[in-house]
């Protein structure tokens, strides 16, 4: 390919994606982030496992509950199966929790409208925010539960965990092979402006599985 020929084909791929830097496919538009004010959540195709490392960023919006949780889920329904890798735990303090199985700990760092990103490793129990490792703990249990899998919520944990928060990006990874799992980029549909997140991994758009919509933050 010449130089005139990527310049071209360049050119149409920003074409494509209206002039921005988007990363989706042309029927798509990338934005900032997505935004829910408690009722609104996503389903991903990934569960819980000592495998699973996640990377992540928001915000909370507003104070919705004690136990809010931003991305997280629980396989089964016993406490040893909970998975929370961004969750609001006020108890009169405001700060984030980490949840996995019957372990957990806490960061203190401003919860509310304060942008946050986080990897959140479940094999070595380490919690890194805004790139400072934060928290490393020893589980009490060998692993969590994977009995009865449930696929990890994002703006919901379990139960009546939702949250009132933004997410910029989401990112499932296996920490013992490197793969990606799913890659989520918050966006609209053109055609309908249907909000949601897009998934680089599977190339799926998700959409709301709750109730009222989504809002989308501007575009990128």
């Amino acid at each position: 390919m010449n130089y005139c020929e990527s310049f071209c084909r360049t050119i149409q791929r920003l074409c494509n994606n209206g002039g921005g830097g988007s990363i989706l496919p042309r029927e798509y538009r990338q934005v900032e982030y997505l935004e829910a004010t408690g009722t609104q959540y996503i389903i991903t195709s990934v569960t819980a496992s000592s495998q699973l490392e996640t990377h992540c960023s928001g915000t909370f919006t507003r104070y919705l509950d004690d136990y809010a949780v931003l991305v997280g889920g629980r396989n089964g329904t016993t406490s040893q199966g909970r998975y929370c890798a961004f969750q609001f735990w006020d108890n009169n303090h405001r700060y984030l929790s980490f949840v996995y199985g019957d372990d957990g700990t806490q960061v203190y760092v401003t919860a509310i409208n304060n942008p946050i990103e986080i990897i959140f490793n479940d094999a070595s129990h380490a919690v890194y925010v805004n790139g400072v490792k934060r928290k490393t703990w020893s589980a009490s249990s060998s692993a969590i539960s994977t009995a009865n899998p449930n696929p990890i919520h994002l703006f919901h944990g379990y139960g009546t965990l939702y949250a009132a928060g933004r997410l910029n990006r989401v990112t499932f990874y296996n920490n013992t092979t490197g793969e990606k799992l799913q890659d989520f980029i918050p966006c609209y549909r053109k055609t309908d402006s249907k909000p949601g997140m897009y998934d680089l991994v599977t190339n799926t758009f998700f959409t709301n599985a709750g109730t009222g919509e989504f809002t989308v933050g501007p575009r990128v």
